[in-house]
This record gives structure tokens, sequence and C-alpha cells, in this order.
């Protein structure tokens, strides 16, 4: 990632789905996480010590970006925003709908495997 920030836009002529952005994400070896905001939504300036992406399903989110100096950077439907770590930044939902977007850090958990008990509980003590 060159300098504090990427935005890679979406190119393909189709809206992206949600399992076609999360295969992508998987393929690079990364977890990603399911999030939706509701319009209006403003988070307060924040920044973390990794690097983090939000790649949005549906929707829009406006970044202002607080680096050298401050830049607005709007991320729409299949966009990609990718921060360096420690870019101090606040996020809003702009437009009238939820944003429904995947976030990606280096503490994302995998997934783990779901063991269901089917059957009568054992007795206590056998």
């Amino acid at each position: 990632m060159a300098g504090s920030y990427t935005v890679t836009p979406w190119e393909a002529a189709h809206a992206p789905s949600e399992a076609e952005l999360a295969a992508r994400i998987q393929r690079e070896g990364k977890t990603p996480v399911l999030r939706s905001d509701p319009p209006g939504l403003r988070q307060p300036r924040q920044r973390h010590p990794y690097p983090k992406s939000w790649w949005l399903v549906y929707g829009w989110l406006r970044f202002l970006l607080h680096n050298k100096r401050d830049q607005e950077v709007v991320v729409r439907t299949g966009d990609r925003l990718e921060l360096a770590p420690n870019v101090s930044y606040e996020v809003a939902v702009e437009g009238s709908g939820y944003a429904t977007y995947f976030e990606v850090t280096p503490f994302a958990l995998t997934p783990l495997p779901l063991t269901v008990h089917v059957g009568p509980w054992p007795e206590p003590g056998k």
C-alpha cells in the first residue's frame, strides 16, 4: 500500500454480491467480517496500530482521513478502502440506506467448525 491509504474501485459491470466479495477476501488469506450500519451513523475519530480495510457490499461511506493533511474519501458499492496502520480517521454512513460492508483486520477471527449435539444429553456422571 503506497501512502496512508489505497482505494480500489469496483470495475465490473454488475454490482458485487456478498458471496463474491467474501470469496475474494478469503482468496487473499484474510477473514471477512460482515457489518451493516444505519444511514446517518457517524463514528468518532479513531486510529489503529494495524492495517484495516473496508469492502462495500452495498451503500456508501465517507471517510475523513487525518494524516499529514485532512482528506475526504468516499467509498461506494464494490469499492475497497485500505488504511495503513496509525492513520487517524472518522467515518459516516451517507445516503438514505444502510451501508453493508466487509471489515478486514489482522484480528478478525476465523470461524471455527460448529459442533451440534443431536439426541439426549448423557446423565451427569456417566
